[in-house]
């Protein structure tokens, strides 16, 4: 795996999930549907109890600490299915006070826009496996607008 540092506690792993297992997480969202609507986006919360896809946020929580000095934990992640027209202003990250950071994992690169961005300085080209990981608390972030199809991620949060 390949990481590349964008900028201080900004990052990107390529190939931290496979395509096949990226198109499994897609078909387990769509065979349990999403928990919740959420400003245009539908999540499936990942709850311990599910063994597939926490065996998959496993992996990339191993990735992400991997390149990091001190080890962070799992603290909350799903899987968010984002249709056309939807979208997400700038913000920070509204989280717990133990979290620390944050990543996204894209399971599918085969719609139209839908960057992740940080405000004022980077974008993150999706890539189907690819992670961007980032400190949500420090930098302000958000996605731009889907163009085509639909986008699906994992965020996680660690603490």
């Amino acid at each position: 795996m390949m990481r590349e540092y964008l900028r201080d506690r900004i990052f990107i792993i390529d190939n931290v999930l496979s395509c096949e297992e990226c198109d499994q997480l897609i078909k387990y969202y769509h065979t349990y549907g999403p928990t919740k609507e959420f400003c245009g986006t539908y999540a499936k919360s990942i709850h311990p109890d599910d063994i597939f896809p926490i065996s998959k946020v496993k992996k990339i929580v191993s990735s992400v600490n991997s390149h990091l000095e001190v080890k962070i934990n799992l603290d909350w992640c799903e899987i968010v299915k984002w249709p056309p027209g939807s979208r997400k202003q700038p913000h920070f990250d509204l989280a717990k006070d133990q979290t620390v950071f944050a990543s996204i994992t894209y399971l599918n690169d085969d719609y139209k826009g839908g960057e992740t961005f940080i405000e004022n300085d980077l974008k993150c080209v999706p890539k189907k496996g690819r992670t961007f990981c980032f400190d949500g608390q420090y930098y302000s972030h958000g996605v731009e607008k889907i163009k085509k199809k639909d986008r699906y991620t994992i965020p996680i949060w660690y603490k």
